[in-house]
């Protein structure tokens, strides 16, 4: 009954209910954006330290075409050997490799969810898609550790390329796979001479690794491990095919005991040996700035986000206060008769709390379709806070029109009631 008088009331003047419950889907809106930024930010600068902490990060760009480095037979493998032998041979200096890409393997049920893009073919009799997978160097297991739910990581000799032209190719997948596979299953595979190979599951990781990707990619800075694939380069069979990987996602990693001095001209050597070996240009790119640049501007959309959700919050509470006091005045009549026929200003102050309540609660059921529809994705966490947000607003408005209602003297609603 209560439910009803609270509905009545906040539909006596539509429009001006209309216009607040506009208002008020607009300012959840942006308490979920900033409580999404403050998230990002948050991750982002554990995940940042976690992995790049006393660290000089820096990226070993391609700068020419690929055709022409594919083709031209001036850049040979050799060469791309020793410019890349050289960047490991220099002290207090590691290359990590973590290239995205398409693992061509068979079909099987429940597989769309691995897929790294919409393409599927046969091949002499087996389905194929591409599932998410990370090509990952020697250098990235010393660096990183990857935990294991089951089994084991790569060997010393599976990092050799064109391992797997003699051997079945060793993967190790995320969590999810597990549902579909155990440790030890195996699977074909397409290599990328065409042949279709086994490879064999080696190791299951744990659920919820993370790994970094590529800081230049707005959706795989930091790869979530659950539906991906880790490989070495084994199943590559061309060697050019194999060095473009390198290019793909990686990290120059400097120990910080290294000079400012001292990492220049490193970085000079590498691109002037990869140009003077292969006549290949490349360049290298300081990825502490563009990490520092890029968490500020989070901050700062942050910083924007949250000031204008608080002056519209302020101004909505002000309306709806407002509301509340001038449907208090208009309605002393009919708080009369409900006294009159057995109420109490418990009850009356209690359908007024409701009346603000629900004006809330159905502009926040009508922002959460929306948030999804401008996001993608809905966090339930941060809309269960948006909700405790809403229920805060709610008391703090209520808390003097209530008050009002609860000093009230029945000869005064006496007296407006005739």
């Amino acid at each position: 009954m209560k439910i009803k008088y609270a509905f009545k009331g906040i539909s006596r003047n539509i429009i001006l209910t209309f216009l607040i419950i506009v208002q008020l889907v607009l300012v959840f809106n942006l308490i979920y954006i900033n409580l999404d930024l403050e998230e990002k930010v948050s991750n982002e600068s554990l995940l940042n330290e976690v992995f790049f902490s006393n660290k000089h990060v820096y990226y070993l760009m391609f700068g020419d075409d690929i055709g022409n480095f594919l083709t031209n037979p001036q850049i040979t493998e050799k060469d791309l050997k020793k410019s890349f032998n050289y960047i490991e041979s220099l002290s207090g200096c590691k290359f990590i490799q973590i290239a995205g890409t398409g693992l061509p393997i068979e079909k099987f049920e429940g597989y769309e969810e691995f897929k790294l893009n919409p393409a599927e073919h046969i091949k002499d009799g087996v389905e194929i898609f591409n599932a998410r997978n990370y090509i990952i160097n020697e250098n990235f297991l010393k660096e990183y550790n990857i935990n294991l739910e089951s089994g084991r990581i790569f060997k010393k000799e599976e990092f050799i390329r064109g391992f797997a032209k003699e051997n079945v190719l060793p993967i190790i997948v995320g969590s999810n796979y597990k549902r579909y596979f155990n440790l030890g299953d195996e699977i074909l595979y397409r290599m990328t001479n065409d042949e279709i190979r086994r490879a064999q599951i080696i190791g299951i990781i744990k659920k919820d690794q993370f790994i970094p990707g590529n800081l230049n990619s707005e959706n795989d800075r930091y790869i979530h491990l659950d539906n991906c694939i880790l490989t070495t380069d084994g199943f590559i069979d061309d060697d050019k095919y194999a060095f473009l990987h390198k290019f793909i996602n990686n990290y120059i990693f400097f120990d910080n005991n290294i000079s400012n001095s001292d990492m220049e001209v490193h970085l000079y050597n590498i691109e002037d040996i990869f140009y003077n070996n292969s006549n290949l240009k490349v360049k290298t790119w300081n990825l502490n700035n563009k990490k520092l640049q890029e968490i500020n501007i989070f901050k700062d959309q942050r910083k924007i986000v949250l000031v204008t959700c608080i002056t519209i919050i302020i101004f909505i509470s002000i309306t709806l206060f407002i509301s509340a006091l001038n449907s208090i005045n208009k309605r002393k009549k009919e708080f009369y008769i409900h006294i009159f026929n057995g109420g109490s200003l418990k009850d009356i102050a209690e359908i007024m709390y409701l009346q603000i309540l629900l004006v809330l609660f159905i502009s926040y059921l009508i922002s959460i379709p929306i948030i999804y529809t401008i996001q993608r994705n809905l966090n339930f966490k941060i809309l269960f806070i948006s909700f405790l947000v809403l229920f805060i607003i709610s008391i703090c408005i209520a808390i003097i029109p209530v008050s009002m209602i609860l000093k009230f003297s029945i000869i005064e609603l006496m007296k407006e009631g005739g």
